[in-house]
């Protein structure tokens, strides 16, 4: 059985958990819940730019040797992993995905590739893509067999706030922790 590559931000989002359950932690500590050291201090590095951990004196465990590094979380966002532009600042803007993600949850009626594209702003291809991998991997009904094809979210695939990010062996759904891998084409009629 061949390992899953998880998405890189999966992992920060388990190091954001983590830093929001202990508040004061180490790069160890993180490093515990899964993902690499490097990618670990990158995450921190980049919560100390932005003010919301600080470094703190660890205690001392042996005469001479330098303490562990810890870090206290002083500025909790919320839940929702923050997101960092490659300047380093953090990023608010919605993605694509989480604009589509969120656009299409409401739509009990069923939608297009063209009217979902308008309601979350992004390009139809964008669209497409998504809707594309969604399909293919068992969230979505196509309730139109004729173009333009409508498509609805299947009730018990709305799993949580996040979206499902297109990975090449189907979805990663950050909100069950889980790969959702294409579905054959048969079982999805």
């Amino acid at each position: 059985m061949t390992a899953v590559k998880r998405p890189r931000f999966d992992a920060q989002r388990r190091f954001w958990a983590e830093i929001r359950r202990l508040r004061l932690f180490s790069i160890a500590d993180l490093v515990a819940v899964g993902g690499s050291t490097d990618s670990a201090k990158m995450f921190v590095r980049r919560l100390r730019q932005n003010g919301l951990v600080e470094m703190r004196p660890g205690p001392i465990s042996k005469p001479g040797c330098f303490p562990p590094a810890l870090y206290e979380l002083v500025k909790d966002l919320g839940q929702r992993c923050p997101r960092f532009t490659s300047a380093g600042a953090i990023e608010t803007a919605p993605t694509a995905q989480e604009r589509l993600w969120a656009a299409m949850k409401p739509l009990r009626q069923g939608f297009s590739v063209t009217e979902l594209a308008t309601l979350a702003r992004v390009s139809v291809d964008n669209a497409k893509t998504y809707t594309s991998a969604l399909r293919d991997t068992g969230y979505l009904d196509q309730i139109t067999s004729a173009p333009p094809h409508r498509f609805r979210l299947k009730k018990a695939m709305n799993t949580g706030p996040e979206p499902p990010l297109r990975v090449p062996d189907g979805v990663w759904d950050i909100n069950i922790n889980a790969l959702m891998p294409h579905v054959p084409k048969e079982a999805q009629e």
